[in-house]
């Protein structure tokens, strides 16, 4: 059971980091970026203000999405526990049996 949830956490952490590394090599060959190294503006503060600023929304979101992917795919330790929550089934009431006459 181990080694076929590790080997889904392994493939997909590295297609997510590959893709976050996308991200930031689309905004830092930006002209914005671009104008702020013509400036001479520390890459320090390139780097936080005008490149990790922009990709951290899409990076979070799709980091949620993994983890969110991952809980649907059945990804973590609990895989045969029965989730309650508006994406899974409905966890049934409790009916009283019917009376017979």
């Amino acid at each position: 059971m181990t080694l076929p949830v590790a080997a889904m956490f392994i493939s997909t952490i590295f297609i997510s980091i590959y893709s976050w590394r996308t991200f930031f090599l689309i905004h830092s060959s930006e002209d914005y970026v671009e104008m702020a190294r013509a400036k001479g503006l520390p890459s320090r503060l390139i780097e936080r203000r005008y490149i990790l600023r922009p990709t951290l929304s899409p990076i979070i979101t799709s980091f949620a999405a993994d983890a969110d992917r991952a809980v649907e795919r059945g990804d973590h330790p609990r895989a045969g526990v029965q989730l309650a929550g508006p994406r899974h089934a409905p966890v049934p009431r409790h009916r009283p049996h019917a009376t017979r006459r």
